[in-house]
């Protein structure tokens, strides 16, 4: 008997996070980065994993594209968090890029792949897996994907 799923987290606008670490960051100067890490990211996929590494039964969802988004799926696989993806045949998941030094840190987000016309059908598609696994909670989390209507 599997266990039922207690939370599923929706991530509309996934993420590779990609964390640089510097010494000192300077504008307008060369760095060479002292440690760079890699994890599926956006904010849905956050509150995934901090679910998971408590202990929650817990199904990180959302739409991810070309090569990037397949980089994420095996980031999230590699935690062992249960996960569904929705492939979208066009475009490319995003990359968030953080740069740390010892004092600051500053984020640079792509946009992530445009759902311009199919945002109803990929809504559709993400709803069909909350209602087949029947959680207790469900949350939407992070940014929307470009071609969303803010409505």
């Amino acid at each position: 008997m599997t266990t039922p799923t207690a939370v599923i987290c929706i991530t509309p606008n996934p993420a590779l996070d990609r964390t640089l670490t510097v010494p000192h960051l300077v504008r307008n100067a060369v760095h060479r980065a002292d440690r760079v890490v890699e994890a599926a990211g956006g904010k849905g996929l956050n509150v995934a994993r901090v679910l998971h590494e408590f202990g929650t039964s817990v199904l990180a969802i959302g739409p991810l594209a070309g090569p990037t988004g397949r980089l994420v799926a095996e980031h999230a696989a590699a935690t062992g968090m249960p996960s569904e993806w929705i492939w979208l045949d066009e475009g490319e998941t995003r990359t968030s890029t953080i740069i740390v030094d010892k004092i600051t840190s500053t984020v640079i987000n792509e946009t992530g792949p445009s759902v311009a016309g199919r945002w109803d059908e990929l809504a559709t598609s993400l709803l069909d897996i909350v209602r087949a696994k029947c959680p207790q909670v469900v949350t939407v989390s992070g940014s929307y994907p470009p071609g969303v209507d803010s409505e």
